[in-house]
Formats: structure tokens, C-alpha cells, sequence
């Protein structure tokens, strides 16, 4: 049996055994803490790398209720994103700005009191930074005492007034706003350089601007509401002069002609009269040609030619640098057909008259009316009486008119005469009888009308008609029935005897004894029986 003998260790091996059994917990403990110290380091770069990351936060909001009467409460709602930590509210109407941290400044709720349109601004902030959204006449306040509130569904329609439209530099002006459809922002733009002005108060509604250098200015201004805009131009509107000219008045417009009166076309040379100084003529001749402006010999004194007949109104302006004055003449040239020239000048007014080539007739009627008016009116107005239109003009078709009457009825017809000394109108009651064609079918051979309820028989041997309620139907169904009833058995005797020729149509006597006879009768009854036929056919068709 063998013994196990422990091996003698020496010094040096003993040192090794200890330095072996302690390195690998150190080593342990070394590497450990490295780990650790190194999550800690990423875990702050992590932290400091998401604050450099943070970005400031993009504002939005929305209002429960965007349009009402005042009070108006208002629920705004703020919908911004990035995580914003304060908000700050301006909501337009002059309050104090709000700027909090809790949810009462994040969604506030606000009444406005007073009518308006209102701007609203949230800003939205976190550590990052901070972000604005803006929305333009966002809210709008309606009056309550309007009688008529007109909701923002329509633009409004700008219009305004000036208390003073000319004067000397300094000159103050004030402009009053006159634009309806409830205009709740005014936009003015005075035309001299100075800044356009727009707001929503009423010194924005109504302002006062002072013009400093002399000129003449364009004023706008623009009305806007919820539902659009719209925007009043006056070109020339005011008026300022300077302090030279104090002593230098404005014109007095006045012109002559060579001419007033004559056939067209019409050449008239005219000649400014005015005292004052005019550099500037404007000339209205009053036939719908262009208007003329300017400032030379040729505007002055113009020449123009009116190409139509009729009676026209002149305007001249007269302008310098202190002002302008305008002379009206009215009905101041005369221009007569160039097809009468045997016209004489009218010194009256027509007389009116005229007649129609038939009054009477079943509809459709068309009549030709005829001007028999002396006095040589220019222009002829008719009022046929049927509700038609009323005509009115300077031609033959209007002096000689044909129209036609669609409906029966009896009609009342107007003819007014016209020249440029005045009119005169000849109406004539129950001129025009307009019968239904439905008459025409209850007449007589001769054209008479008959009743509805009445026939007539004929007696072909004397020719006379006899007036009968029995309908031509049935007289034939009784001259068949009378005849066969009465000869067909006894084909000898005479066919229809006097009685029967009151019944409906004579025929001729005849001698029964007579062979010949008989056969004249039969043919004779049977030719009273077609012309019966023939007869009753064409009065039901006339009926």
C-alpha cells in the first residue's frame, strides 16, 4: 500500500501561490468598474446630446366659436406642437397680453365686448426656444343693436365723404366712412406719399389727414369684413394749393357755338368764353363721344361733328390751378334728319293722331297703324292696350307700326308724338276689337253669328232657312224613319206630303198614279236624303 507524501513547498512557490489567489478577484474588481464608469459616461453624452437636440415648438390654435354678438366668450384651444411649457395670448382688441404656465393660459377662454374684427396671437415657448402663429380678423364681434346685422357672407361695398375737398396747404381733411354691408376694418390710402393707415377702431373708420404740399390727390379707401373686401377710388378728389396762389381765383366756365341748329351731319366750331385764366378745358358734347381734355388751342376752341339727329346738352369745365367750373347747356344743339330737308323748325309741340286699316277681326289680328300727327314730330311712342311692350323710336317702323293682336279683347290705343318743342299723346278707348276665333264656327250661311243652341233647316224650293232646336243629326235620322214608316209599303202613294215638308226638306209633288212618278219620287227622296246628309255634315262642321 502506497502512502501519499505531501510535497515540501518552498518560499518561492508559497509567493507565487498568494500573488495567483489575489490577482483574479482584483482583476475582477478592476474591469467592473470600468464598465461602469464607462455607462455613466454615455449616459451623460446621451443627456447632453438630447438638450443640444431640442427644438423650439411650432404654435397653433383654434377658437370654438369665431363669429357672434357682443359679448362674445371665446374658447381658444391651443394645438401647438414640441412640447411648449408657457403660452402667451394677444387677442386683439387692446386687453392686456396674458403669459402663464398652466392650463388656464393654455387654453384661455376670453370675451370681447364691443363689435369687430379681431387678430388673434398665440406664442408658444419651451426651453428651446419660442413661435408665433398669427390669424387676421380670426374673430368678429357683431353689434347687437344693428336692426339688420349682415353676416359675413357678403363683402361690403366701400364708399366715403370728405368734409372739405379744397383748400390752401396746411389743408385738414375728414374723411368719413360711408360703406355699407357692415365693414368692421377700413384701409385709406390719402393719394400723397404719406403712409396707408388700416385698423379697426373708429379712427380708422373715420379718419383726419392733413395734406402738406399742393397737388391734386387720389383717395382710396378699402371696407373689409370677414366675407371679402372692396375698395372706393376718387381720381382728383382733393385739392390743395399753395399759399401763391391765394390771390388767383378759379374760372367762370363759358363758351358759345356758330351753330345750334341744322342737319345732321352737323359741324359746330366751339369757342371758350371763360374769364379767370384757364390753362385746362374738358368738353362734354352730349352724344356719347369721348370726353375731351387738355390744355391746348385745339381744346379750347374745339370743333365736333354730330353724326345723328337730336337735341344734346354741351358741358365745358374750365380749370386752372386754383379750381375748375363747369357751364351746362341744356337741349343747347339741335340736329334735324338729313332726309327732311324740308323740315321747318318747330316752334310747337305735335299734335298726335293717327288710324289703324282695320279695327275689328278675329285673333290673330294684325293691324297697320298709321301717324297722321302734324306739328313734324321726330319720334313716335305706341301703347298698343294688350300688355304688349311699349314701342319707342325715331324710324319709319316706329311712325307707322303694324302689331298683332293674339288674344280677344277689345283694346285701348296710345300714340304719343314727339319733337324737341314737347309732345302729345291722342288715345283712343275700344279702338281695336279682337274677336275668338272660336266665333267663326257658329255662323250662318251669310256670316251672321248664330247661338250655340239653335239650328236651321232649308226649303231648297223658295230658298229660306227655318230656325230649328233640333240638331241637324237627328232631322236626318227623322226624315229616314218618316219615310220608311210613311212609303215603303205603299211605294204608289205620294212620299212625303206637306207636313212632312216642314219636318225637314221639300221635295217636289208628284202623281201617284203615274208609273214614272213613283220612280221620280224614289229619286227624288233619295237626293233629299243626300242633301240632308250634305247639309247637317257642313253646319257640324261649322258649329
Amino acid at each position: 500500500m502506497s502512502k501519499i507524501i505531501p510535497k515540501k513547498v518552498n518560499k518561492r512557490d508559497r509567493l507565487d501561490l498568494i500573488i495567483s489567489t489575489l490577482t483574479a478577484p482584483l482583476l475582477f474588481i478592476i474591469i467592473f468598474s470600468s464598465i461602469v464608469l464607462i455607462a455613466v459616461a454615455q449616459i451623460d453624452g446621451v443627456e447632453e446630446y438630447t438638450t443640444d437636440t431640442e427644438y423650439a415648438p411650432d404654435a397653433e390654435f383654434s377658437a370654438d366659436v369665431i363669429w357672434g354678438y357682443a359679448p362674445l366668450t371665446v374658447k381658444f384651444t391651443d394645438e401647438s406642437t414640441g412640447n411648449p411649457t408657457e403660452w402667451k395670448w394677444n387677442f386683439g382688441d387692446g386687453s392686456p397680453i396674458i403669459d402663464g404656465t398652466t392650463s388656464d393660459y393654455q387654453n384661455p377662454t376670453y370675451t370681447y365686448e364691443k363689435a369687430g374684427v379681431y387678430e388673434v396671437k398665440e406664442t408658444a415657448i419651451n426651453s428651446a426656444g419660442r413661435n408665433t402663429e398669427i390669424k387676421s380678423h380670426y374673430i368678429t364681434v357683431v353689434s347687437p343693436y344693428d336692426p339688420d346685422p349682415q353676416s359675413p357672407e357678403y363683402a361690403p361695398d366701400a364708399e366715403f365723404s370728405a368734409d372739405v375737398t379744397s383748400g390752401y396747404v396746411p389743408l385738414t381733411v375728414k374723411f368719413t366712412d360711408e360703406s355699407t354691408g357692415n365693414p368692421t376694418e377700413w384701409k385709406w390710402n390719402f393719394g400723397d406719399g404719406s403712409d396707408i393707415i388700416d385698423g379697426t377702431t373708429s379712427d380708422y373708420q373715420n379718419p383726419t389727414h392733413t395734406y402738406k404740399k399742393a397737388g391734386i390727390y387720389e383717395v382710396k379707401e378699402t371696407a373689409i369684413n370677414s366675407a371679402g373686401r372692396n375698395t372706393e377710388i376718387k381720381t382728383g378728389y382733393i385739392t390743395v394749393k399753395s399759399l401763391e396762389q391765394i390771390s388767383e381765383k378759379e374760372p367762370d366756365a363759358e363758351f358759345s357755338a356758330d351753330v345750334t341748329s341744322g342737319y345732321a351731319p352737323l359741324t359746330v366750331k366751339f369757342t371758350d368764353k371763360s374769364p379767370g385764366n384757364p390753362t385746362e378745358w374738358k368738353w362734354n358734347f352730349g352724344d356719347g363721344s369721348p370726353i375731351i381734355d387738355g390744355f391746348t388751342l385745339t381744346y379750347q376752341n374745339p370743333t365736333h361733328t354730330y353724326e345723328k339727329a337730336g337735341v344734346y346738352e354741351v358741358k365745358e369745365t374750365a380749370i386752372n390751378s386754383a379750381g375748375r367750373n363747369t357751364e351746362i347747356k341744356t337741349g343747347y344743339i339741335t340736329v334735324k334728319p338729313s332726309d327732311d330737308s324740308d323740315l321747318q323748325p318747330s316752334k310747337h309741340t305735335p299734335n298726335a293722331e293717327f288710324f289703324a286699316d282695320i279695327t275689328s277681326g278675329y285673333a290673330p289680328l294684325a293691324v297697320k297703324f298709321t301717324d297722321e300727327s302734324t306739328g313734324h314730330p321726330t319720334e313716335w311712342k305706341w301703347n298698343f292696350g294688350d300688355g304688349s311692350p311699349i314701342i319707342d323710336g325715331t324710324t319709319s317702323d316706329y311712325q307707322n307700326p303694324t302689331h298683332t293682336y293674339e288674344k280677344a279683347g277689345v283694346y285701348e290705343v296710345k300714340e304719343t308724338a314727339i319733337n324737341s318743342v314737347g309732345r302729345n299723346t291722342e288715345i283712343k278707348t275700344g279702338y281695336i276689337t279682337v274677336k275668338s276665333s272660336k266665333d267663326i264656327e257658329n255662323t250662318d250661311y251669310s256670316g251672321s253669328q248664330i247661338s250655340d243652341e239653335k239650328y236651321f233647316t232649308r226649303d231648297y224650293q223658295d230658298e229660306s232657312d227655318t230656325e230649328t232646336d233640333v240638331p241637324p243629326q237627328t232631322q236626318i235620322i227623322e226624315t229616314i224613319t218618316q219615310f220608311y214608316t210613311t212609303h215603303v209599303e205603299d211605294i204608289s202613294t205620294t212620299f212625303i206630303d206637306d207636313k212632312d215638308t216642314n219636318t225637314i226638306y221639300n221635295n217636289p209633288s208628284s202623281d201617284p198614279s203615274n208609273g214614272d212618278s213613283i220612280v221620280n219620287n224614289i229619286i227624288t227622296v233619295i237626293g233629299s236624303i243626300i242633301s240632308a246628309v250634305i247639309v247637317a255634315y257642313i253646319q257640324t262642321k261649322r258649329k
